[in-house]
């Protein structure tokens, strides 16, 4: 969650390549309850606000246990002069 606003960073299995993509999609969320983040997030995509756009992989700094924040300098990709990468 960045200023109140929930991001889904979502790279899933491409059946046609056998891998994953080298990018990850980015989609805003509604506001989700405790008990929604618990469990599986393969439906959550019907929940989507909208979808920002597309950001390479390598360019999303996790934390040490890859689970619970990024870098917030990924989200200058999507403010560089109001356009939003894809």
């Amino acid at each position: 969650m960045r200023a109140n606003t929930l991001y889904l960073f979502d790279c899933r299995f491409d059946e046609e390549i056998d891998d994953y993509p080298d990018y990850d999609e980015v989609f805003i969320m509604p506001p989700m309850t405790e008990h929604e983040f618990e469990g599986s997030w393969q439906y959550h995509e019907k929940r989507v606000i909208k979808k920002l756009g597309d950001v390479p992989v390598t360019h999303v700094k996790f934390d040490p246990t890859r689970r619970k924040f990024i870098a917030e300098d990924i989200f200058d990709l999507f403010l560089n002069n109001g356009s939003e990468p894809e």
